[in-house]
């Protein structure tokens, strides 16, 4: 009986674990649609991160294109952020967006390059103040 109730127990800790990696999912979904939402919302042309990201306590706003390699990502942070789980490093179809408080990384997000690429003007971040960047419009392949 005992070995059935352990069974039982660690059978619903990995089930629970297991629906938090999926709300975790939900959530990154749910930010990227506040941008793209918010991009849309400004014709393609622009993106206004203070706007779009209400949901949550941040300070300031880094943009990584494609390529942009893990010691670059911490040395512009600021901090040691580990490797990001998708390897933009080895990406070229998104920009990662990062949000940070203080010295944390509270959220982060990845955008299809297909909704355009971000002009950055520094490679210091943005301050929640100062999160409107311009975007140039994707370029269509050509066949």
């Amino acid at each position: 009986m005992k070995k059935a109730l352990v069974f039982f127990s660690f059978t619903l800790l990995l089930i629970s674990l297991s629906a938090c990696g999926s709300f975790n999912q939900v959530d990154e979904d749910s930010l990227q649609n506040q941008v793209i939402i918010n991009i849309q919302k400004h014709h393609g042309e622009e993106i206004n991160f203070k706007e779009a990201m209400s949901d949550f306590n941040w300070e300031k706003v880094y943009i990584f294109s494609p390529h942009t390699s893990v010691d670059s990502i911490n040395k512009q942070v600021g901090f040691k952020w580990l490797v990001h789980k998708q390897g933009i490093q080895y990406r070229d179809d998104i920009n990662l967006v990062v949000f940070v408080k203080g010295k944390k990384v509270v959220e982060s997000v990845e955008i299809p390059r297909k909704y355009g690429d971000f002009i950055l003007h520094s490679q210091n971040g943005f301050d929640k103040d100062h999160s409107v960047l311009k975007i140039k419009k994707a370029q269509s392949k050509s066949s």
